[in-house]
């Protein structure tokens, strides 16, 4: 499952750029909670190698304690993981859906010295493409997507 998560809200390897270490990014507390004990029980990293960054509009500035304890309560982490609180400006006339008393912001979890692990992740992510028998996306949407199904 881990994997899955990964895949959908990860910062996957690129080829230009082979040294991309592992960051998660995402605002439900359930997906937090899933990839952090798949980090922490399966894969056995270390806590210690993994911090943490708030990033959201400013309409959470007013209540940042709240947000930091959220966090906190979520992951499992002392207040003391989530200092860098990143703020967007708005824009004038901006109308957003994650607004109010239950927005918490997105969490982003960086994994220090991670590397070879998203080498790994990019690893098991083709093998199960491979066992999937998906091979090759052909990128122009209007032919045959998959050359080998």
């Amino acid at each position: 499952m881990g994997i899955m998560l990964y895949w959908a809200e990860g910062s996957k390897q690129k080829d230009h750029l082979s040294g991309q270490r592992v960051v998660f990014n995402n605002s439900d507390y359930r997906m937090i909670k899933i990839y952090l004990k798949w980090l922490t029980d399966i894969l056995k990293i270390d806590k210690s190698r993994i911090n943490f960054e708030i990033y959201s509009h400013k309409n959470i500035k007013d209540k940042e304690s709240d947000v930091i304890k959220y966090w906190s309560s979520v992951t499992g982490f002392s207040a003391s993981y989530f200092q860098k609180i990143y703020y967007k400006k708005d824009k004038k006339n901006n109308y957003r859906k994650n607004q109010g008393h239950n927005y918490y912001g997105l969490l982003r979890m960086i994994v220090l010295k991670s590397t070879d692990l998203n080498r790994k992740i990019t690893g098991w992510i083709n093998g199960i493409c491979l066992q999937n028998h998906i091979t090759h996306w052909n990128s122009n949407p209007g032919s045959q997507n998959e050359s080998q199904m």
